[in-house]
């Protein structure tokens, strides 16, 4: 493509025009809860469709959750199962404490024409369903303990991660 003004040229630029191909499969990652504490289970449903929202079946995923790497497939309904124990990591190195880490899910699918696609599925991790918060005040230290409840951050269509959404005096 070319722009001018008379004969002067003003711009131009090259254009790639090839056919598109549809991504044979599609992914829709769930997991039962939005948080977990350490050590609960996590269960990750998957469903695989084709570009028509057919389920697809029989579709080989790769699976790698916390450096590990796990293949799984779908049944007849697109459907696929998957449990992983939750864990928590400290990324910290203030003095918060019962900052969730967050475990990140990675599944890959790849296509008929052989081009890998990542799907990602992310829940918050607690250490603990108690913490407390230190405070120094003039001479003495006050200690603040909090009950961390999940029932907020668990609703499906809860986002953020507010203190005041999980700890409770």
């Amino acid at each position: 493509i070319t722009v001018n003004n008379e004969n002067v040229r003003l711009s131009s630029t090259g254009i790639y025009i090839s056919d598109y191909t549809l991504p044979a499969y599609t992914l829709d990652i769930n997991s039962d809860k939005n948080a977990y504490f350490d050590g609960e289970e996590i269960k990750y449903s998957v469903h695989a469709s084709m570009f028509d929202n057919t389920p697809a079946a029989n579709v080989t995923l790769q699976a790698e959750i916390n450096g590990d790497s796990y293949e799984i497939s779908t049944d007849k309904n697109g459907d696929a199962e998957f449990t992983q124990t939750a864990q928590y990591t400290s990324y910290s190195q203030s003095d918060e404490n019962n900052v969730p880490s967050i475990l990140s899910a990675v599944f890959t699918v790849t296509q008929p024409d052989g081009i890998s696609e990542n799907y990602y599925h992310s829940v918050s991790v607690f250490e603990s369903d108690i913490t407390a918060q230190f405070e120094k005040r003039n001479e003495s230290i006050v200690i603040n303990l909090y009950s961390v409840t999940l029932d907020k951050l668990n609703q499906k269509s809860m986002t953020g991660l507010g203190r005041e959404l999980y700890m409770e005096t």
